[in-house]
């Protein structure tokens, strides 16, 4: 995918309740994910490569942070 430029987005709700995902070995940009698959709140998780979450222009309060993690 480096070759083309894209970007992988990877949707694991339903994968990452049962199994460990190494997003280092597997070559992943993005995951997502919701804790409520094992028994959490109702909230929506995303783990991406620092360069590409600093890069990005996220949609969020004023009042939070614009460091990683909170942005």
């Amino acid at each position: 995918m480096e070759d083309a430029g894209a970007l992988v987005f990877v949707d694991a709700v339903q994968f990452a309740p049962h199994h460990l995902v190494d997003v280092k070995e597997l070559g992943y940009d993005f995951l997502a994910f919701s804790s409520y698959k094992f028994f959490r709140p109702h909230l929506g998780i995303v783990w991406g490569r620092l360069a590409l979450l600093t890069s990005l222009f996220p949609y969020k309060g004023r009042c939070v942070s614009d460091a990683n993690p909170n942005r």
